[in-house]
């Protein structure tokens, strides 16, 4: 039976002891390998001689009960079998061929454990393997390659995604889904206390302050908190849209919409924002549509805000619910296919 720690009401679980776990769970090649990369790199100053030593100092192991009792942390990082204690803790990857999950028609549909950093090394390369690469010409007859996503966008959305998930939702599990237009990352959880979507660029808080100093001591993240500002300077960079973020309080969703991104691209720049409204705020309506129609001085009218609405909920992105003043637009919800 898998082993669970209890629930901590402030979701900072990851330095609490693991009960029954002990240190034969542990794979000390990886430790060791961790260590000697992390001082290498100038990412851990001051690593104690002695492997139990640093595990304690950076509480991937403490005193429990008697006995040197790893951490949910240590588990996640450098167990032989992290979902023995934490089954939970995987990600789920879909690969679809169309614009919606379908397990009728999917390229690939399995979850993938492992320690933390073998499950982003291998969803940020299953990703980058399946990006579609354009060329362009540049200075002459030169010929760059142009991919369908920054490489970078998806290796910091996936490390976000599986490192500041709340690890309190035992019953769910980090899931990636890449269509023919985009990529969706879903982390269990909503945006901590005190960060709205609003602010994200701008405060910090690690969730799993154990866990977010261990994946900076093997080179996944920064200190610095500057994962999600590296994201919006390649999508700018690259000519795409905006970073797509929806917060539900139970979960929280990232989107990217690639070079090729047909459906949406398809639709008018207004659309787009329109819709990018809606998945931020899981709903858009009438009045909104004024406002941003406004604000954005489209110079739409009533009609062709109407007529907006109406394309984006033909082209499968948008539903109506309600009727006359109460109608609202909500964006067309996503199900779980690993859950079916």
């Amino acid at each position: 039976m898998a082993l669970l720690v209890p629930e901590i009401s402030d979701g900072r679980i990851d330095g609490f002891p693991v009960p029954h776990a002990n240190l034969d769970v542990l794979d000390m090649r990886t430790i060791t390998e961790h260590i000697e990369r992390a001082v290498e790199a100038g990412r851990c100053d001051n690593a104690p001689a002695k492997v139990l030593d640093f595990l304690y100092r950076y509480r991937c192991v403490v005193d429990h009960h008697g006995s040197a009792t790893p951490t949910m942390a240590g588990l996640l990082m450098f167990a032989r079998e992290p979902q023995f204690f934490f089954p939970h803790a995987d990600i789920g990857l879909g690969h679809f061929p169309g614009s919606v999950p379908d397990t009728e028609d999917v390229i690939h549909l399995k979850r993938h454990g492992g320690t933390l950093p073998q499950q982003i090394d291998f969803a940020e390369s299953y990703l980058w393997a399946h990006t579609r690469r354009g060329f362009t010409v540049e200075d002459g007859a030169r010929r760059v390659e142009r991919p369908e996503y920054p490489r970078k966008v998806i290796r910091e959305l996936t490390v976000n995604a599986i490192a500041h998930r709340d690890y309190n939702s035992t019953g769910k599990h980090t899931r990636i889904s890449m269509f023919t237009d985009r990529i969706e990352w879903v982390s269990p959880g909503g945006l901590p206390g005190g960060i709205t979507i609003e602010n994200i660029l701008q405060e910090q808080f690690a969730r799993n302050p154990t866990i977010a100093e261990l994946l900076h001591q093997a080179g996944y993240i920064e200190r610095f908190g500057i994962g999600l500002d590296t994201v919006m300077r390649e999508l700018r960079k690259a000519g795409l849209p905006d970073l797509g973020m929806r917060d539900t309080g139970v979960s929280f969703t990232v989107t990217v919409y690639g070079n090729d991104a047909p459906s949406i691209r398809a639709q008018t720049p207004f659309r787009v924002k329109l819709l990018e409204y809606a998945r931020r705020h899981g709903q858009i309506t009438m009045e909104d549509a004024r406002k941003l129609n406004e604000d954005l001085q489209a110079f739409r009218s009533e009609r062709s805000l109407l007529n907006d609405l109406k394309g984006l909920i033909e082209a499968g992105f948008l539903q109506r619910v309600g009727r006359s003043r109460d109608t609202a637009y909500l964006p067309v919800a996503v199900d779980d296919p690993f859950e079916s």
